[in-house]
């Protein structure tokens, strides 16, 4: 519970388009839900992952490392081999979304 608290003290200190990468990249995790929680999941379950991805993007993080961060994210975090090969392939998708993003956002 504490670090969701201070992933939300961090958020309100960013800038607007700060904020709006963040935002963009908690409402992706959200909605792909990769760890198949929702819908009864917290609006805020994937803040910790979010801010994860977002800290790699405001480091300059290219498409090849935050497919590295899905990689582990997904051999660490899924347990079911089914669905861990799902989530690879949708891992292509959104590390895609997730640089476009950025770098509109930039």
């Amino acid at each position: 519970m504490a670090e969701y608290i201070r992933i939300r003290d961090r958020v309100k200190e960013l800038d607007d388009n700060d904020k709006i990468l963040f935002e963009d990249v908690n409402r992706i995790m959200s909605e792909w839900n990769p760890l198949g929680i929702a819908p009864v999941s917290p609006d805020d379950e994937y803040h910790p992952y979010a801010w994860e991805i977002y800290q790699l993007l405001k480091d300059n993080g290219s498409s090849a490392e935050l497919g590295e961060y899905f990689l582990q994210f997904g051999a660490t975090r899924i347990y079911n081999q089914r669905r861990k090969k799902v989530f690879l392939e949708e891992a292509k998708e959104k590390t895609k979304i997730i640089i476009e993003l950025a770098k509109k956002e930039a």
